[in-house]
């Protein structure tokens, strides 16, 4: 799967993946387990990805991309990456920030807080 965080996929990330299995040709076995896809989900993404000339049947009975489809799968790969290194450098903030409120509010030591907890 191009996208491991996609829970309920769209129809770009659908054909965008069926590019990507048939890059270097692949036939329609290859296609339906490598994007993960039902025979109904099949027939639907396979005639939109000829309509829209993502993919061709060769004379050998494989698909293959074509230009337009390799440009589609360069593109969505190019947001993907970016949106990875979004979500890292925000994962890195977000601990920044976790680390510098524990030292701030959680900096109490186990004697003080024993010392806090018992009666007078």
């Amino acid at each position: 799967m191009l996208n491991p965080y996609i829970e309920r996929r769209k129809e770009i990330d659908i054909l965008a993946e069926m590019v990507n299995v048939a890059k270097g040709g692949a036939r329609r076995t290859e296609i339906v387990y490598g994007a993960n896809l039902s025979g109904t989900l099949w027939k639907k993404y396979k005639k939109m990805a000829l309509r829209f000339n993502l993919l061709i049947l060769g004379e050998d009975g494989k698909y293959w991309p074509t230009q337009k489809g390799e440009a589609l799968l360069e593109n969505y790969l190019g947001k993907y990456i970016t949106l990875s290194k979004k979500e890292k450098k925000l994962k890195n903030e977000l601990e920044t920030m976790k680390e510098d409120f524990e030292k701030k509010h959680l900096t109490k030591k186990p004697v003080e807080l024993q010392e806090m907890c018992t009666p007078d």
